[in-house]
């Protein structure tokens, strides 16, 4: 297993993806298809085109992505408290979403705010930003 660090030209964040046992070439391969939608893993624009208009591909490492209990413990490290899509429903009321953001009140006290969001591996959306 391998992860392969990207750097995205667009919004200058830095990732690995699994890439499982591809080489880069193969990956290459791939992205050059995609040429439709498509949302960058960490700064969240979306942007049409194959990733490769925005993304440099790096280094390959050994290694595999964290397993969802590890991302986390490692997402609540950088983002603090996570908020779960059913947590989001019963603690706010949802206003609307802006590329995935979400603009809600607290239902508790009436106050707006707004939520970033993540992913984790098995693509579960938590918001963050709101203690």
């Amino acid at each position: 297993m391998a992860l392969l660090d990207i750097h995205c030209k667009k919004c200058g964040s830095d990732f690995q993806m699994d890439i499982g046992d591809k080489t880069v070439e193969e990956v290459r391969a791939s992205l050059e298809k995609q040429d439709d939608f498509y949302h960058c893993n960490a700064g969240h624009h979306m942007e049409y085109g194959s990733p490769l208009y925005y993304w440099v591909l790096g280094e390959v490492h050994e290694g595999s992505a964290p397993t969802e209990d590890e991302w986390k413990k490692l997402a609540t490290e950088r983002y603090g408290h996570l908020i779960s899509n059913d947590e989001l429903r019963e603690r706010f009321e949802v206003i609307g979403f802006g590329f995935g953001a979400c603009k809600a009140k607290v239902k508790a006290t009436g106050e707006e705010t707004f939520l970033d969001y993540t992913h984790s591996p098995k693509g579960e959306r938590y918001y963050y930003g709101y203690e």
